[in-house]
């Protein structure tokens, strides 16, 4: 049975390793990303975490972060292979008067995903409280702070550990030891179906996060953070010039490809993957008029099937 079936039906472990993991400390810890990114981290209890956006000045996407408030500590998760480039980031916004300490964790930490129909059941069996954690809560044990994240599959469940590598080891072989570790290839294939846009394909500076459908990662009644402006202004208008939607069809797509709708180009493909019955599954960006269409079509003809707009559009907190 190949990794995607197995994810349908029971569970997969993920090598999130290519994630960053900064950890920070001391009074400033989590003002320093609430001011420079689109979530309400002053919100946060301890034991929560929340995605937020790291935004240039004119509110185009660096990266989005997953950060966890552990009490006299916080940890922040970057996109795979971002971790330099985000804790660079940070240090250069360090201000004289903050009192703040960024570390880029290395080898002494492992993030691990656990994925699948069968998540959260797998997980209760040996971590009820676990099992029973709301969307982006966690709680600590034997060194491992467990996270409840958004879904893979999307009718599934999620959950990343984060520890010492013996201890997030440990419980692997305690909690599924004999569920495979899944390919990127398959992990990629359930990201795309789910509609959670990627590291450096949606997560890039061409967009911004309305348009990415990260609506739950964006508070609208904080303070001032940087590229408010942009978002508040589009927004408030409710005009945005483009939407992530989800895509499919029978030939292969190709990462960069246009879209057409009645003879007009209105987007372009930005991640693609086949599944394992042979049809191929995308995202895209397209223009919000072509966001209605049942079918659009490449610069070769080949159709494609518009199967609905990804991410989420929640309620403004």
């Amino acid at each position: 049975m190949n990794h995607h079936s197995i994810a349908q039906q029971g569970v997969i472990w993920a090598d999130l390793s290519a994630r960053g993991c900064l950890h920070l400390t001391e009074r400033d810890r989590l003002d320093l990303i609430h001011r420079m990114s689109t979530g309400n981290l002053a919100a946060l209890q301890a034991g929560q975490a929340a995605e937020t956006v790291l935004t240039t000045p004119i509110g185009r996407i660096i990266d989005l972060v997953t950060v966890l408030h552990a009490g006299e500590e916080a940890f922040a998760i970057t996109g795979a292979g971002r971790g330099e480039a985000i804790y660079g980031y940070l240090r250069r916004n360090i201000f004289f008067n903050d009192r703040i300490r960024v570390t880029l964790l290395g080898a002494e930490t492992r993030l691990l995903g656990l994925y699948g129909q069968a998540a959260a059941a797998t997980l209760a069996r040996a971590l009820p409280a676990a099992a029973e954690l709301p969307l982006l809560h966690f709680i600590e044990v034997d060194g491992v702070r467990v996270l409840q994240v958004k879904p893979l599959p999307a009718d599934g469940a999620g959950y990343w550990l984060l520890g010492a590598p013996e201890a997030v080891a440990a419980w692997q072989a305690r909690l599924a030891p004999e569920a495979p570790v899944a390919d990127p290839a398959t992990l990629e294939l359930l990201r795309i179906e789910a509609g959670h846009p990627g590291t450096q394909a949606e997560l890039t500076e061409d967009y911004i996060p309305l348009e990415a459908g990260l609506w739950d990662a964006v508070s609208f009644n904080k303070g001032c953070y940087t590229g408010q402006e942009i978002i508040a202004r589009m927004e408030s208008r409710g005009k945005l010039a483009k939407l992530l939607v989800r895509l499919q069809a029978t030939e292969a797509l190709a990462r960069g490809e246009d879209l057409y709708h009645e003879q007009q180009k209105v987007g372009q493909v930005t991640s693609v993957a086949q599944h394992p019955d042979g049809h191929h599954l995308a995202l895209g960006f397209v223009k919000p008029v072509a966001a209605a269409a049942s079918t659009l079509y490449t610069a070769q003809q080949t159709s494609v099937a518009l199967l609905g707009i990804a991410g989420t559009q929640p309620e403004r907190s």
